[in-house]
């Protein structure tokens, strides 16, 4: 049985969320248009930028801490990254107080994003002190 390489999975998955999050950011304003019956409602096309270029901004630093090409169940690097992580997913859940629908849904993207983070870290941990425990058993019988 092969097992997965970490570092194969993070690169596609960090991608594939933050496309799914841009295309959602990108597509509920026109819900609260048909939703506020407006007669000829705008697209806010700049707070949807805005939103895009900070959800961009934060996966780039995430990319950047946990460099998925080598990334090799770095508890350190998720651990670190998740300490970046937490004070923006906050940050975004603070701002959806009475905000339009595409800040609730990036609010929504950076905790999954966070979520992800955690369990690469926690992965990680565990893999570590697996690793650990093996080699110290091995040490004692020889």
């Amino acid at each position: 049985m092969e097992t997965v390489r970490t570092h194969r999975v993070i690169g596609p998955t960090l991608l594939g969320l933050w496309l799914l999050g841009a295309a959602l950011i990108v597509l509920t304003p026109g819900y609260e248009a048909y939703r506020s019956k407006a007669s000829e409602p705008s697209y806010p096309a700049l707070g949807v930028a805005l939103v895009l270029a900070f959800s961009a901004l934060e996966l780039g630093a995430t990319w950047f801490i946990l460099r998925p090409s080598s990334y090799l169940r770095s508890y350190l690097r998720s651990g670190f990254a998740i300490l970046v992580l937490i004070p923006c997913a906050l940050f975004s859940v603070v701002l959806t107080a009475h905000a339009p629908f595409f800040v609730v849904v990036h609010a929504l993207w950076a905790l999954t994003l966070t979520c992800f983070v955690a369990i690469l870290f926690l992965v990680s941990l565990v893999s570590s002190l697996r690793r650990a425990f093996v080699q110290r058993r091995g040490t004692r019988a020889a």
